[in-house]
Protein backbone atom coordinates (compact mmCIF):
# COMPACT_ATOMS: atom_id res chain seq x y z
CA UNK A 1 0.00 0.00 0.00
CA UNK A 2 1.46 3.38 -0.96
CA UNK A 3 0.89 4.88 3.09
CA UNK A 4 3.66 1.94 4.08
CA UNK A 5 6.10 2.60 0.70
CA UNK A 6 9.48 4.44 1.75
CA UNK A 7 9.96 8.27 0.82
CA UNK A 8 13.45 9.20 0.44
CA UNK A 9 12.67 12.89 -0.02
CA UNK A 10 10.75 13.34 2.94
CA UNK A 11 13.38 11.70 5.36
CA UNK A 12 14.82 14.02 7.55
CA UNK A 13 13.13 16.90 5.53
CA UNK A 14 11.99 19.79 8.49
CA UNK A 15 8.45 21.24 8.79
CA UNK A 16 8.98 24.45 7.52
CA UNK A 17 10.62 23.10 4.39
CA UNK A 18 7.57 20.81 3.90
CA UNK A 19 4.79 24.25 4.37
CA UNK A 20 6.94 25.77 1.69
CA UNK A 21 6.31 23.12 -0.82
CA UNK A 22 4.03 23.47 -3.10
CA UNK A 23 0.54 21.17 -2.72
CA UNK A 24 -0.79 18.69 -5.59
CA UNK A 25 -4.08 16.66 -5.57
CA UNK A 26 -4.06 13.74 -7.78
CA UNK A 27 -7.75 13.12 -8.49
CA UNK A 28 -7.83 9.55 -9.60
CA UNK A 29 -9.63 6.48 -9.68
CA UNK A 30 -9.08 3.25 -7.94
CA UNK A 31 -7.88 1.46 -11.00
CA UNK A 32 -5.46 3.88 -11.88
CA UNK A 33 -3.59 3.71 -8.37
CA UNK A 34 -0.63 2.15 -9.74
CA UNK A 35 0.37 4.52 -12.40
CA UNK A 36 -0.99 7.32 -9.88
CA UNK A 37 1.40 6.34 -7.18
CA UNK A 38 4.54 6.20 -9.92
CA UNK A 39 3.17 10.03 -10.53
CA UNK A 40 2.93 10.62 -6.83
CA UNK A 41 7.05 9.76 -6.48
CA UNK A 42 8.05 10.95 -9.79
CA UNK A 43 6.21 14.48 -8.80
CA UNK A 44 7.37 14.46 -4.89
CA UNK A 45 11.03 13.49 -5.70
CA UNK A 46 10.43 17.18 -8.36
CA UNK A 47 10.11 18.81 -4.97
CA UNK A 48 5.98 18.77 -4.60
CA UNK A 49 4.08 18.14 -1.74
CA UNK A 50 1.80 15.63 -3.14
CA UNK A 51 -1.96 14.44 -1.87
CA UNK A 52 -3.82 11.43 -2.21
CA UNK A 53 -6.86 10.15 -0.69
CA UNK A 54 -4.35 7.04 0.54
CA UNK A 55 -3.39 8.91 3.19
CA UNK A 56 -6.96 8.90 4.89
CA UNK A 57 -6.94 7.24 8.09
CA UNK A 58 -9.35 5.15 9.56
CA UNK A 59 -12.20 6.63 11.14
CA UNK A 60 -11.86 10.13 9.46
CA UNK A 61 -14.82 12.09 7.62
CA UNK A 62 -13.25 11.53 4.55
CA UNK A 63 -15.26 13.99 2.70
CA UNK A 64 -14.58 16.80 4.56
CA UNK A 65 -10.82 16.20 4.59
CA UNK A 66 -10.95 15.65 0.61
CA UNK A 67 -12.56 19.03 0.17
CA UNK A 68 -10.33 20.64 2.67
CA UNK A 69 -7.22 19.42 0.73
CA UNK A 70 -8.96 19.80 -3.04
CA UNK A 71 -9.71 23.43 -2.06
CA UNK A 72 -6.01 24.56 -0.64
CA UNK A 73 -4.27 22.45 -3.33
CA UNK A 74 -2.18 24.91 -5.44
CA UNK A 75 -2.57 22.51 -8.81
CA UNK A 76 -5.18 19.44 -9.38
CA UNK A 77 -3.91 17.06 -11.75
CA UNK A 78 -6.90 15.25 -12.98
CA UNK A 79 -6.08 11.84 -14.26
CA UNK A 80 -8.52 10.89 -16.88
CA UNK A 81 -8.81 7.00 -18.12
CA UNK A 82 -11.93 4.70 -18.84
CA UNK A 83 -12.53 4.65 -15.42
CA UNK A 84 -12.09 7.71 -14.01
CA UNK A 85 -14.71 8.67 -17.13
CA UNK A 86 -17.49 6.08 -15.70
CA UNK A 87 -20.43 8.18 -15.11
CA UNK A 88 -21.13 6.14 -11.72
CA UNK A 89 -18.02 8.64 -10.92
CA UNK A 90 -19.45 11.98 -10.98
CA UNK A 91 -17.47 12.57 -7.59
CA UNK A 92 -14.64 12.99 -10.00
CA UNK A 93 -16.14 15.07 -12.66
CA UNK A 94 -17.27 17.32 -9.03
CA UNK A 95 -13.20 17.43 -7.98
CA UNK A 96 -12.24 18.48 -11.68
CA UNK A 97 -15.03 21.02 -11.70
CA UNK A 98 -14.12 22.72 -8.70
CA UNK A 99 -10.28 22.74 -9.82
CA UNK A 100 -11.25 24.33 -12.77
CA UNK A 101 -13.30 27.00 -11.23
CA UNK A 102 -9.99 28.00 -9.07
CA UNK A 103 -8.47 28.00 -12.09
CA UNK A 104 -5.64 25.38 -10.80
CA UNK A 105 -6.79 22.03 -13.08
CA UNK A 106 -4.27 20.08 -15.52
CA UNK A 107 -5.96 17.45 -17.02
CA UNK A 108 -3.73 14.11 -17.70
CA UNK A 109 -4.74 11.19 -19.72
CA UNK A 110 -3.78 8.41 -18.41
CA UNK A 111 -5.43 6.52 -21.68
CA UNK A 112 -6.32 7.74 -24.97
CA UNK A 113 -9.73 8.92 -24.37
CA UNK A 114 -12.14 11.42 -25.16
CA UNK A 115 -12.37 14.07 -22.48
CA UNK A 116 -16.23 15.14 -21.26
CA UNK A 117 -17.62 19.07 -21.40
CA UNK A 118 -15.58 21.16 -20.46
CA UNK A 119 -12.81 19.68 -20.13
CA UNK A 120 -12.47 18.79 -23.72
CA UNK A 121 -11.88 22.65 -24.22
CA UNK A 122 -8.59 22.59 -22.63
CA UNK A 123 -5.26 20.70 -24.03
CA UNK A 124 -4.67 17.61 -21.93
CA UNK A 125 -1.21 15.55 -21.22
CA UNK A 126 -0.85 12.40 -22.74
CA UNK A 127 0.45 10.43 -20.62
CA UNK A 128 -0.49 7.03 -21.72
CA UNK A 129 1.75 3.99 -21.34
CA UNK A 130 3.71 6.22 -18.95
CA UNK A 131 5.97 3.52 -16.40
CA UNK A 132 7.23 6.56 -14.52
CA UNK A 133 10.14 7.75 -16.54
CA UNK A 134 10.91 10.99 -14.78
CA UNK A 135 12.75 12.20 -18.28
CA UNK A 136 10.16 11.52 -20.42
CA UNK A 137 9.26 14.61 -22.37
CA UNK A 138 5.50 13.88 -21.44
CA UNK A 139 6.52 14.26 -17.69
CA UNK A 140 8.92 16.52 -18.02
CA UNK A 141 5.78 18.75 -20.07
CA UNK A 142 3.33 17.96 -16.74
CA UNK A 143 6.37 19.37 -14.38
CA UNK A 144 6.34 22.30 -16.50
CA UNK A 145 2.54 23.43 -16.21
CA UNK A 146 2.29 22.59 -13.13
CA UNK A 147 5.44 24.89 -11.79
CA UNK A 148 4.01 27.53 -14.20
CA UNK A 149 0.63 27.33 -12.54
CA UNK A 150 1.98 27.50 -9.16
CA UNK A 151 4.60 30.52 -9.45
CA UNK A 152 2.39 32.09 -11.92
CA UNK A 153 2.17 35.92 -9.94
CA UNK A 154 -1.07 36.18 -7.53
CA UNK A 155 -3.60 39.39 -8.18
CA UNK A 156 -1.97 42.80 -7.25
CA UNK A 157 -4.02 43.17 -3.49
CA UNK A 158 -6.62 46.14 -4.22
CA UNK A 159 -5.32 49.33 -2.21
CA UNK A 160 -7.54 48.94 0.98
CA UNK A 161 -10.12 51.45 1.58
CA UNK A 162 -9.82 55.34 3.11
CA UNK A 163 -10.72 55.33 6.78
CA UNK A 164 -13.91 56.74 7.53
CA UNK A 165 -13.98 60.61 7.95
CA UNK A 166 -14.31 61.83 12.08
CA UNK A 167 -18.09 61.83 13.05
CA UNK A 168 -19.35 65.60 13.31
CA UNK A 169 -19.57 66.81 16.77
CA UNK A 170 -23.54 67.06 17.38
CA UNK A 171 -23.74 70.48 19.22
CA UNK A 172 -26.82 70.78 22.24
CA UNK A 173 -29.01 73.54 21.07
CA UNK A 174 -30.02 74.15 24.59
CA UNK A 175 -26.27 74.87 25.09
CA UNK A 176 -26.10 76.69 22.19
CA UNK A 177 -28.64 79.37 22.94
CA UNK A 178 -27.56 79.81 26.52
CA UNK A 179 -24.04 80.35 25.52
CA UNK A 180 -25.42 82.74 22.72
CA UNK A 181 -27.22 84.71 25.58
CA UNK A 182 -24.25 85.11 27.69
CA UNK A 183 -22.29 86.62 25.23
CA UNK A 184 -24.96 88.93 24.16
CA UNK A 185 -25.80 90.14 27.80
CA UNK A 186 -22.37 90.61 28.52
CA UNK A 187 -21.64 92.62 25.39
CA UNK A 188 -24.33 94.97 25.18
CA UNK A 189 -27.02 96.89 27.46
CA UNK A 190 -30.44 95.83 27.88
CA UNK A 191 -32.27 98.15 25.98
CA UNK A 192 -29.39 97.64 22.94
CA UNK A 193 -31.36 94.06 23.35
CA UNK A 194 -34.40 94.98 24.03
CA UNK A 195 -34.40 97.00 20.16
CA UNK A 196 -32.46 93.82 18.38
CA UNK A 197 -35.83 91.89 19.98
CA UNK A 198 -37.88 93.69 18.76
CA UNK A 199 -36.97 95.19 15.86
CA UNK A 200 -34.77 92.89 14.27
CA UNK A 201 -30.98 93.16 13.11
CA UNK A 202 -31.88 95.26 10.20
CA UNK A 203 -30.07 98.81 10.96
CA UNK A 204 -29.17 97.86 14.60
CA UNK A 205 -25.40 98.74 15.76
CA UNK A 206 -25.78 95.06 17.44
CA UNK A 207 -25.89 93.74 13.98
CA UNK A 208 -22.68 95.88 13.02
CA UNK A 209 -21.09 94.12 16.70
CA UNK A 210 -21.02 90.99 16.07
Amino acid sequence: HSANRPNELRLGMRATERDSMSKVFLSHAHEDKPTVWLLQQALEKDGFEVWLDDKLHAGEAYGHLINKELGSADCVVICWSHHAHDPKRDWLVGEADAARTRGVAVSVLLEHIDLPVPFNARHALSLAGWKGDASAPAYQQLVGSIRAMVERPSAAPSAPSPPPPPPVPVTDPGAARQALVRLLTKRFSNDQLERFILYGPAGEDIHDEL
